[in-house]
């Protein structure tokens, strides 16, 4: 049934209330609206007569009560609810209804959208009351099931209607000899302090109390810690209220330190430094907490760098690649030197920007949960580099930064292919059946229209080093030339690649600027321009031009996929024009790229 049918559906009061009548409420275990829809419904082909009412009640029993919007508070299963729908008749008869001796779960419904549609304050007050009943229904049978956002409708209606006469107090009465209670359970005292806490009639003083009188009856089990800073903020919030500055600071300090035993009661050092770092952040809040703050700083770093202990190796290649192995041994065998340096300047290829978004909105569907939950991506120090937020499960594709974040991830599965499989192989290959000079690489750097003048030698010894699988050596030579080969080709294209500032200095731009400009996707296309940010600046990517610049990076992790990726894509860069001319007696090999266009 969907909402925009509800106005074909013809009945009155009393054909309504004999319709819910029909279904003994009383039996249900939890007694919300949406598991009365399910009743109704059911009931449907029981009782034909009442066809009509029954399946307007099992439309309008599948609320979800969402507070936060006052003048909308209700969305449905079927998707987003108007009071505009209802009809005339079928407003009188919920008026009817909600004045009835029936179940609060269904007077508070009733009532609050007859009060949406015709803004009678006496439905909005009977609205509060039936919300409030049935809250407490709730918590007396203890179903957490939603008895926080009964008891704020509740308030905010109060306090639209009830201000001048007494009404919003009444209300406010009511909540605080709930919270009163001892024995209420901890999620529920927290509702109750967070509904009261949108009303001017209660006193932040006995708030405070009550709050702090929970936080310290809590006791120290790791199930339990969230609750007491739950209460301390809560503390620190109506400290505020009160203006006192250093019970609200000394709340501030005690909500902090709960994020510190959770650390320190951690099972696995990485999620101690999760809780490390929220104590930090937490610290930051509070004035005078420097000597707090620099304490927890330390301890935050001490436990990352226990984490790389933690972690489980996973074999990249789980999949047999040998066939594809043999198949790039065989592009070198029986190849003369200059034509066997071609192949391997044109072996790979870079993967489409486009192929990897689809790839991670495919895998955010097929792995539903894996993308509900934030995820942390570690630097080669083990610090945090970079944090791609959780996903909803209802959106037809991830928000911008996790796609970011998901179509690297894509990458760093798929680069150890191109590198271990195909380029890696051919590399071997060719030291193996050739002696390869620094004079053999300077005929393919020399024909470059590329290289800047005057760098030649330089590409010639970095890109040289990498054929021998010194990766060490080309990395720390070629990324910085990179760097300015995509300088002077901007500047050709006179393109500005420098700041100046109000004193007249001059300073370049860095590779990690350079690769955002979108003249320099222009000049690169947007895949290559993608795949160059993915390994060399990009934080869910390597970042190999800032690890190795501040020389963070290990000496294996230079012979590792993005290591052997990133020498032989500026090999090919600089050498691809040659390569392709030297094999022009067949097909055309490589990766078409608009830096085939480059000018000298």
């Amino acid at each position: 049934m969907e909402l925009l049918h509800l106005g074909s559906l013809c009945f009155d009061g009393d054909a309504l209330v004999t319709a819910i009548r029909l279904v003994d409420l009383t039996r249900f275990e939890h007694p919300t609206c949406d598991h009365f829809a399910i009743a109704f419904a059911q009931q449907i082909g029981h009782s034909a007569d009442l066809a009509d009412p029954l399946r307007f009640l099992g439309v309008v029993c599948s609320w979800r009560l969402r507070p936060d919007d006052q003048h909308q508070p209700f969305d449905f299963l079927w998707g987003p609810f108007n009071s505009d729908q209802l009809t005339a008749e079928q407003l009188e008869a919920l008026s009817l209804a909600a004045s009835q001796d029936l179940d609060p779960e269904l007077r508070s419904l009733f009532a609050d959208l007859v009060w949406l549609r015709q803004r009678k304050h006496q439905f909005a007050r009977m609205a509060a009351e039936q919300y409030l009943a049935s809250a407490e229904r709730l918590i007396a049978g203890e179903k957490i099931l939603g008895e926080a956002e009964r008891m704020t409708r509740a308030i905010q209606l109060a306090r639209t209607v009830g201000r001048s006469d007494g009404f919003l107090a009444i209300i406010v009465e009511r909540l605080t000899q709930i919270a009163e209670r001892p024995s209420l359970l901890n999620c529920t005292l927290n509702s109750c302090l967070q509904a009261l806490s949108r009303s001017p009639k209660t006193d932040p003083r006995w708030l405070y109390g009550i709050a702090v009188d929970r936080a310290r009856s809590i006791p120290d089990e790791v199930s339990q810690i969230h609750w007491e800073r739950c209460f301390w903020e809560h503390a620190a919030n109506y400290a505020r209220q009160m203006k006192d500055d250093t019970a609200a600071r000394d709340a501030l300090l005690a909500a902090a330190r709960t994020y510190e035993r959770e650390a320190q009661l951690a099972p696995l050092q990485a999620i101690a430094a999760h809780f490390w770092h929220l104590a930090l952040n937490a610290y930051r809040n509070i004035q005078g907490a420097d000597a707090d703050r620099e304490r927890v700083h330390k301890l935050h770093l001490a436990a990352q760098s226990h984490i790389k202990n933690e972690m489980v190796c996973i074999d990249d290649f789980s999949d047999d690649i040998s066939e594809l192995v043999m198949a790039a041994r065989d592009r070198i065998t029986g190849k003369e030197k200059r034509q066997a340096i071609a192949e391997l300047v044109l072996a790979s290829h870079w993967l489409p920007k486009n192929y990897l978004r689809n790839q991670a909105i495919d895998a955010s569907r097929r792995y539903v949960l894996q993308h509900v939950f934030g995820t942390v991506r570690f630097g080669s120090t083990w610090k945090t580099a970079a944090i791609a937020p959780g996903g909803s499960t209802d959106a037809a594709e991830p928000a911008q930064q996790r796609l970011h974040a998901d179509m690297c991830q894509q990458y760093r599965i798929q680069l150890p292919y191109l590198a271990f499989a195909t380029i890696e192989p051919m590399r071997d290959e060719l030291v193996k059946l050739h002696s390869i000079t620094l004079d053999d690489i300077a005929e393919f750097v020399a024909s470059s229209p590329f290289v800047p003048a005057g760098h030649e030698s330089i590409f010639i010894v970095g890109l040289h080093a990498g054929i021998h699988g010194k990766f060490i050596e080309a990395i720390h030579v070629l990324i910085p030339q990179l760097e300015e080969l995509l300088r002077c080709q901007l500047n050709l294209r006179h393109v500005i690649t420098s700041s100046i500032d109000a004193d007249g200095i001059q300073l370049e731009f860095d590779l990690n600027r350079l690769l955002l400009m979108p003249e320099t996707e222009s000049l690169l296309g947007e895949d290559l321009c993608f795949t160059c940010r993915f390994l060399f600046t990009e934080k869910h990517g390597y970042n190999l031009r800032n690890e190795m610049a501040h020389g963070m990076r290990s000496s294996a992790t230079f012979f590792s996929a993005e290591g052997v990726y990133a020498w032989w894509l500026v090999l090919h860069l600089v050498a691809s024009q040659y390569a392709n001319a030297l094999l022009s007696t067949g097909p055309t090999k490589g990766t078409e790229t608009e830096m085939d266009d480059f000018a000298i």
